[in-house]
């Protein structure tokens, strides 16, 4: 396991070009995302909070597919989380 940065992610020697475009768009749109740890096959990530793994190996749909699926995850949990709050 290596905890990575954007900058490395960005790194033509040592980054993942699609996840670092992953973590571009999610950043455009607003999201925050921390603690990225790269393993053999997946990265493990956090965006706002919320824990997610993106398999180099499975995945394969395009970046912003990908974005547009850990954006609505994050969302659902947002919503979920405010309705518990409010009972």
């Amino acid at each position: 396991m290596k905890k990575r940065t954007l900058e490395e992610l960005h790194d033509a020697k040592i980054g993942h070009r699609k996840f670092a475009k992953i973590c571009d768009l999610l950043i455009e749109k607003g999201y925050s995302i921390t603690d990225i740890k790269e393993y053999y096959e997946k990265f493990i990530f956090f965006v706002d909070g919320s824990r997610f793994e993106y398999s180099k190996v499975d995945w394969k749909s395009s970046a912003k597919e990908f974005a547009d699926y850990v954006i609505d995850m994050v969302e659902t949990i947002k919503q979920i989380r405010r309705f518990e709050y409010w009972r």
